[in-house]
C-alpha cells in the first residue's frame, strides 16, 4: 500500500483505473503530443497499481506536493470508460499562510479535460496565465474542458491542424 504520492518534477498524471491498458496508452499519447507551435505538457505519468481505485480524497490525503504543483491529473474509471477519455483535473488549492493573513484555498475542486486539452490546462495553471476560477468557467455544460479554436478562421475554412471546439 502506498503511504504517499511520489514526488514528481512535473504535474503528476495518476492512473487509478487499470482495466484497459490501451486506453491508458492512448490518453498518455494525447497528453504528450506537442503541437507544431506549442509547449509540451509538463507532466509525469504515475502508473502504480497501489493507487488502483483511489478516490480524489484518498489521493489528496496521500500528500501531493502542493508547493510545487497547482493541480493533479487523474486517469480514473470515468476517463477510461468515457468516449472522450476526459481526465479529471483537481485543484491542489493554496497552502494557508497565517503570517501574512492568507487563509489559502482548500484542495479538491475539479473539472474534466479531454486529453488533447490537458497541455493547455497544465500550462495555463502552472505558469499562472489564468487562475482556476477563470479556467473552470470555460468548461462546457457537461463539465469538460475542450480545446477551443482561437483563430478567426471560420469552421468551413479550417485547415489541417486547426482544432474545433469538440476536438481534443
Amino acid at each position: 500500500m502506498t503511504s504517499r504520492l511520489p514526488s514528481t518534477p512535473w504535474v503528476p498524471v495518476i492512473r487509478t483505473d487499470f482495466s484497459d491498458h490501451g486506453v491508458w496508452a492512448h490518453v498518455k499519447a494525447r497528453i504528450g503530443r506537442v503541437p507544431p507551435a506549442g509547449d509540451e505538457a509538463r507532466v509525469t505519468f504515475v502508473d502504480d497499481p497501489a493507487l488502483a481505485g483511489r478516490t480524489v480524497a484518498e489521493l489528496l490525503a496521500l500528500g501531493p506536493d502542493r508547493l510545487s504543483h497547482a493541480l493533479l491529473l487523474v486517469v480514473d474509471e470515468v476517463t477510461i470508460r468515457s468516449r472522450e477519455h476526459a481526465v479529471l483535473v483537481v485543484d491542489l488549492g493554496i497552502v494557508p499562510d497565517a503570517a501574512n493573513h492568507w487563509l489559502g484555498r482548500p484542495a479538491g475542486r475539479s473539472f474534466r479535460a479531454v486529453p488533447g486539452a490537458v497541455r493547455s490546462v497544465e500550462n495555463t495553471l502552472t505558469l499562472g496565465l489564468a487562475d482556476w476560477d477563470l479556467l473552470a468557467r470555460r468548461v462546457d455544460d457537461d463539465g469538460v474542458y475542450r480545446v477551443r479554436d482561437q483563430s478567426p478562421v471560420s469552421p468551413a475554412r479550417r485547415g489541417p491542424g486547426q482544432l474545433s471546439r469538440k476536438d481534443g
